[in-house]
Parts: structure tokens; sequence; C-alpha cells
């Protein structure tokens, strides 16, 4: 069997074929096509950019992908994935501490989902449970629009809005009936 040794700096080489170790060959694959280096920006190289919003220097992927936002700025209101449009409108002055005291009470301290106590939620989280407004409308502040919901559930109400309305409604029907 033939030994092989890089042409460069004269290392045995596992692979039969190659002419150049691998740190070699990066060497000369950056000295004879620059654009392939992984700091190569714009004919430039090592050119370091920071983040329109705070500032902070961005990671060389991102700044080779040409972002202009770190990845904590561009998850922030209308730039995240998830943004519906928001309103400028906070909660109302009806939506108190002693409503969501007594909408817990109602639904006696558990989640109306996974029906996770608000003592866990304590011991987890370090958190009461959530009260969830039921049609998304922050001005609808009757008992019948709110729900305990622990935060992990209280998160997964954000998607599929159409089915959780339905869910809800059903749940505070069920309720009232008793």
């Amino acid at each position: 069997m033939r030994n092989n040794w890089c042409i460069d700096c004269e290392k045995q080489l596992n692979n039969f074929y190659a002419k150049r170790c691998k740190s070699c060959a990066r060497v000369y694959q950056y000295a004879t096509k620059p654009e392939t280096n992984p700091q190569y920006i714009d004919g430039r190289t090592n050119v370091k950019k920071v983040c329109i919003d705070c500032g902070k220097e961005l990671s060389r992927s991102a700044n080779i992908a040409e972002y202009e936002r770190c990845l904590s700025c561009s998850r922030k209101g209308e730039l995240h994935w998830n943004w519906l449009g928001g309103d400028e409108l906070g909660y109302t002055v009806e939506f108190s501490k002693q409503l969501k005291e007594k909408i817990r009470i109602r639904d006696n301290h558990e989640c109306q989902v996974c029906h996770k106590s608000e003592e866990q939620e304590l011991k987890e989280f370090n958190r009461v449970l959530s009260v969830h407004h039921v049609d998304y409308n922050k001005e609808n502040c009757q008992s019948e629009n709110l729900i305990s919901l622990c935060d992990k559930c209280h998160m997964k109400t954000n998607y599929n809005r159409e089915n959780w309305i339905n869910y809800f409604g059903r749940i505070i029907n069920l309720c009232q009936k008793i």
C-alpha cells in the first residue's frame, strides 16, 4: 500500500486520492476562491455587523445571510412569526386582580384544559394561573368570556384561535348548566 502525504505540510493522509490534508486544503481553497470563506462578505473578510435595534454584534451566520437584526430582536412584536397584528389598547380597568381571582375561584384554581392545579403551577413556575379571554377581546371582561389556564395551555391558545373559541365556549356552557 502506498503512503499518501500532504503536498504542503507533508502530513500523512488517510485518503489515498487526496493531495492535501483538510487544514491545508481549506487554506488553499480560501486563497484561490475567497468567496468560499465563511468570513467572506461582499468582497471583504472579517467585517462585523451589528443589530440595527440593540447594537449587539451579529453572529457569523447572520452576518453571511445579511440579516439586520439579532435573533432576540427579530422575535419581538410584529417581527415575530406568530404576530397577529396586536393592538394599541391594553387591558381595561375592569380586568383587575380581583376579577382574575374571582375567575380562578370559579374554576377551582385549576387549569380548564389540562386540569393542573394552581399549587402545581406555583411550584413549577412560581406564578398563579393565567386568566384567558375566550374571544381574544381584551375589552370583553364578562365572566363568561374568561377562563383559568396554566402557562403551558395559555401559550397553546395562540394557535388555531377559532378551535379554542369553540372549545372554551363548550366548557363555559357546561359550567353554566351545572
